[in-house]
């Protein structure tokens, strides 16, 4: 048990950045980021996302792109 409240203890620690990455896969872009990347104003981006188009998440009023189904519409493959 001591393991466990140690590790939890040191991944909450400030100066710790294993537990504060987020690889690239797992990451989320806002709206205007994916329009960024996309070449396209924000609003093109959630009519994507609302269509299905573009795999992606609502959080309350916000959005928030899947950034591996960005690249792989990026790249010219099927999310």
């Amino acid at each position: 048990m001591p393991t466990n409240s140690r590790s939890l203890r040191s991944c909450t620690d400030a100066r710790s950045t294993t537990c504060s990455t987020t690889p690239i896969d797992r990451r989320k872009e806002t709206l205007e980021e994916a329009g960024l990347l996309l070449r396209v104003t924000p609003e093109c981006v959630r009519v994507l996302c609302v269509k299905g188009k573009l795999p992606a998440i609502q959080v309350g009023k916000q959005w928030r792109v899947d950034k591996k189904g960005l690249m792989q519409m990026i790249g010219g493959e099927s999310a």
